[in-house]
């Protein structure tokens, strides 16, 4: 069997995290060591206690499954981290519903120490609860919440950041922007943040574009963020 806790044949259990992954101890029956998994939440704990139980049931012993976890890297805009020598934590992840806006929230919100800082937008043309759902999440977890746009395809751009503004206030949000432009929604989030906060750029991850009503345009949430952290002055970067 295989856990992420103690009572198992094969177990990873965390013992630090922080929002950019948690420092894990690898047990098994022939020996227990220390790896870094880059990845935050407990399920991407049990998802590495699932692959090390696989790989031991194949005979693979400890030291190659410490190596493995050492070198995994996040799905491309799925809970990445942006570092550019920021003097705070940038997060792109494609959470584009209310339950898996709800779970990246609640899975960084622990390890923030400032604010928890949101960008996020609604697909246009899908389920209209979607508005309702993330909104409600972003009231719970965020500190202060960017509303923008994401593929709002024939749906009204500044009428449908206007929509989710209604549903935050609905929902208890207090303290929010609204900026239908992602770019400057994300350049407004990195502007305002400060050490210790955390920006969590929601929704799109590594898609490659962004789709209105009449165009669709080349787009990259984490290139972006780059882009923009590398023109914040010297002064906001880490020292």
């Amino acid at each position: 069997t295989a856990t992420p806790d103690t009572v198992a044949d094969v177990s990873v259990i965390a013992s630090a995290r922080d929002a950019r992954g948690s420092d894990v101890r690898v047990v098994t029956p022939a020996g227990a060591l220390g790896a870094r998994l880059p990845m935050p939440g407990d399920y991407n704990l049990g998802n590495a206690a699932l692959a090390a139980g696989a790989a031991w049931s194949l005979g693979v012993g400890p030291v190659p499954m410490q190596a493995a976890l050492n070198e995994l890297r996040p799905v491309p805009g799925r809970m990445e981290s942006i570092e550019e020598g920021q003097a705070f934590t940038v997060i792109v992840d494609a959470a584009a519903t209310g339950p898996a806006l709800d779970l990246a929230l609640q899975t960084l919100k622990p390890h923030v120490a400032g604010r928890l800082i949101l960008v996020f937008g609604v697909a246009g043309e899908l389920d209209p609860i979607r508005k309702s759902s993330m909104a409600a999440a972003a009231a719970r977890y965020a500190d202060h919440t960017v509303i923008t746009n994401e593929n709002p395809r024939s749906e009204d751009p500044v009428e449908m950041v206007d929509e989710i503004a209604g549903h935050l206030v609905e929902a208890g949000g207090e303290s929010f922007d609204k900026q239908p432009d992602r770019r400057e929604a994300i350049r407004r989030a990195v502007s305002m943040a400060q050490p210790d906060d955390l920006v969590l750029i929601a929704g799109k991850g590594a898609e490659p574009t962004l789709i209105y009503a009449d165009r669709v345009e080349p787009w990259d949430d984490r290139e972006v963020a780059r882009e923009l952290l590398n023109s914040l002055p010297t002064t906001r970067l880490s020292q």
